[in-house]
């Protein structure tokens, strides 16, 4: 903890709190549409915020091949908790375009071929002109 009283949450407190969201969603019956609606609204959120922080936080140096690949790891985590409540087209709909960035921090960049390459095969969301 810092000066600020503020947690740092782990992975583990992540797929805690979505757990719980399901239990209690669950324990009180709401409808499975409106349970898919909030948990798209999460993965958005998660999309979102992560996204932000790789691209406008530069001090923060999570443009790299390290931290691509380790944002790539939780990310599966999310997607695999995902896919066990049935929420898996939702994770895959609202997590990609911070996928396709991890994808891009761990991708060879050697030359112009290799981010042309990148660029036109395997950042779709990214580009979307």
């Amino acid at each position: 903890m810092n000066s600020n009283n503020y947690h740092q949450a782990t992975l583990g407190d992540i797929l805690a709190t979505l757990s719980s969201i399901m239990d209690l969603l669950r324990k009180y019956r709401v409808n499975a549409t409106l349970t898919i609606q909030m948990f798209s609204q999460i993965f958005h959120y998660i999309n979102t915020w992560l996204f932000n922080r790789i691209v406008c936080y530069p001090e923060l140096k999570l443009c790299s091949y390290f931290w691509g690949e380790k944002s790539s790891l939780r990310l599966k985590s999310i997607s695999d908790w995902a896919q066990r409540q049935g929420l898996e087209l939702a994770s895959d709909c609202h997590l990609t375009k911070v996928n396709q960035i991890c994808l891009l921090l761990q991708s060879p960049k050697r030359d112009v071929h290799d981010v042309q390459q990148l660029i036109s095969n395997n950042t779709f969301k990214l580009n979307s002109i």
